[in-house]
């Protein structure tokens, strides 16, 4: 926010630096958004060009590869900044949510129409990736367990990736719309975020895949898992929204927030009864129940 050459700078050494520390592309991926937030969509595309190339000259001294470090910097650059456009145009975080989401249920959707078995290109990758550490001296029954098990995995790796990238451009979204907060709304993003409560269509879409997995033939019982996996992301964010607008409400609420954040953080287990919490909210709306507050759209 202080300069074009500052913001260029930043978000090209936070993408370089995430090819180590995957995690800090969020900060790149947040800071582009925070340009088309505040600036609007030609600046922010403006700034991404200053990027690629500043990040194309640092990854020929640091990697020696210029193109690949590039077209890693625009992968996570791009969809951010159409994410972040719906924000600032729609001024509406639920939508903009619900817009990532969406995108990501289409395209594991049009991998299952494009390819005639995605999960045995996964699997095939997989097995070439691990098949070094295969041959570095694990007995046999070990490595026969690992195959079947990618095997399995690989019938879900769609919905995964998927799922992930949702997640990614969803954190650096919602970070971008904190620093925006903190720096021209004070309080904004808190009631955006606790009032986060995507349309009951979504839900009624996810019951209908949740249905036809547990009913329809295989390969239409793995298109429709691989999509649950996808919406999963959306109702995780739903349900740390609801069940933070609810612990803030308890007077305790900064030692409990604390735990909970820990909990979900550290306790991969714990994240399916949140989901399920952000799911249910369609219906149930439980900040109503337990805040008096509502937060529909």
């Amino acid at each position: 926010m202080r300069g074009r050459m500052q913001a260029i700078m930043a978000i090209s050494s936070f993408a370089l630096l995430s090819l180590m520390i995957p995690p800090v592309s969020l900060f790149s991926s947040a800071g582009i958004a925070l340009v088309v937030l505040r600036k609007g969509f030609a600046e922010g595309m403006v700034v991404m060009l200053g990027a690629a190339v500043a990040i194309a000259l640092l990854g020929l001294l640091v990697t020696g590869n210029m193109l690949v470090v590039t077209g890693y910097g625009l992968l996570l650059w791009l969809p951010i900044i159409l994410i972040a456009l719906a924000l600032r145009e729609s001024g509406q975080l639920t939508f903009a949510v619900e817009i990532t989401v969406i995108v990501g249920v289409f395209v594991v959707g049009a991998v299952y129409l494009l390819l005639p078995d995605p999960a045995a290109v996964w699997n095939e990758r997989l097995q070439a990736t691990i098949e070094a550490v295969l041959q570095s001296g694990i007995a046999n029954e070990n490595q026969a367990i690992i195959k079947e098990n990618i095997e399995k995995m690989s019938r879900f790796m769609t919905g995964l990736v998927a799922a992930g990238s949702i997640a990614s451009l969803m954190f650096g979204l919602l970070l971008a719309r904190w620093w925006q907060a903190k720096l021209y709304n004070p309080g904004g993003f808190r009631s955006e975020f606790l009032g986060l409560r995507p349309r009951k269509s979504l839900a009624f879409a996810g019951l209908a895949f949740v249905l036809i997995a547990s009913m329809a033939s295989a390969d239409l019982r793995e298109t429709a898992w691989n999509l649950v996996i996808t919406l999963t992301v959306l109702y995780l964010i739903v349900g740390v929204s609801v069940l933070h607008r609810i612990i803030s409400g308890t007077k305790a609420k900064q030692l409990l927030l604390t735990v909970f954040y820990l909990v979900i953080v550290f306790i991969p287990h714990a994240l399916l009864p949140v989901v399920l919490i952000g799911f249910s909210d369609a219906w149930v709306d439980w900040r109503n129940k337990f805040c008096n507050y509502s937060a529909h759209p």
